[in-house]
């Protein structure tokens, strides 16, 4: 918090914080789209269920992706 840009990009230019970033990041996102998939099957059924589902899925696996090449532009 609170720190130059530069500041931050060399410290995740380093492997070690920019993995443990990376899987926090992928375990994070997946683990709440578990949680929201769960949610969705309980409580929306039908056609609206299934749109439902994969509209989670899909902005999950884009967070994860787009989390990822910001990390990646941010250390190299």
């Amino acid at each position: 918090f609170n720190r130059p840009y530069d500041d931050v990009a060399a410290f995740f230019g380093q492997p070690i914080p920019a993995l443990i970033m990376a899987g926090s990041l992928i375990v994070i996102v997946r683990h709440l789209m578990a949680e929201t998939i769960v949610a969705v099957e309980d409580y929306v059924h039908g056609v609206a269920g299934k749109l439902t589902l994969v509209a989670v899925k899909s902005i999950s696996y884009t967070l994860i992706a787009v989390g990822l090449f910001a990390l990646a532009r941010l250390a190299f």
